[in-house]
């Protein structure tokens, strides 16, 4: 069994519902022509199936990628930790800041930096995705632009402790 940083050992749902997907896949693709006449909801529904597949793809081949790089060079580990070690004095101020933005950002980055610190550029660059989807009508005024400046920061804070680590 393969550890990839999480808790429950889900593979075998995940591997039964892509078996079924991929059947229902392969009998849609034969029922349906291309000229065939559709509603607009059965391409969006298959548009974003497909689409949440790909990611889902893109986040496993690099987590398993990294965890290959890791195997390789055990020192990553090292070097992470001490990123982990430079960066927590000011993740910790800013998750006192006054702005619940700041410090919610600042608290899911802490905690996931313990907990899973291969996923975490993973995550951040996952938010940013979800965000630039986002209508910024769909959030309080100010509130979707505070939040991409944000999770900006976060990544740009990451990625410098990161590289500092490697000198």
């Amino acid at each position: 069994m393969r550890n990839l940083g999480y808790n429950e050992p889900q593979a075998r749902m995940t591997r039964a519902s892509l078996w079924q997907a991929q059947q229902d896949s392969a009998a849609l693709h034969s029922m349906l022509q291309d000229t065939d006449t559709l509603p607009s909801w059965v391409n969006s529904k298959i548009a974003v199936a497909s689409a949440d597949i790909a990611k889902v793809k893109r986040y496993m081949d690099y987590k398993l990628m990294r965890r290959a790089q890791v195997r390789k060079n055990p020192s990553d580990e090292a070097q992470i930790a001490k990123a982990i070690q430079r960066l927590s004095p000011r993740l910790n101020r800013e998750i006192k800041s006054r702005n619940k933005v700041v410090a919610s950002a600042a608290l899911q980055l802490r905690a996931l930096l313990h907990q899973q610190p291969l996923a975490a550029m993973a995550f951040i660059d996952n938010m940013l995705n979800n965000l630039a989807v986002t209508s910024p009508a769909a959030m309080k005024p100010g509130q979707h632009a505070m939040t991409l400046k944000v999770y900006t920061r976060m990544k740009k804070m990451w990625s410098n402790a990161l590289k500092n680590g490697r000198r």
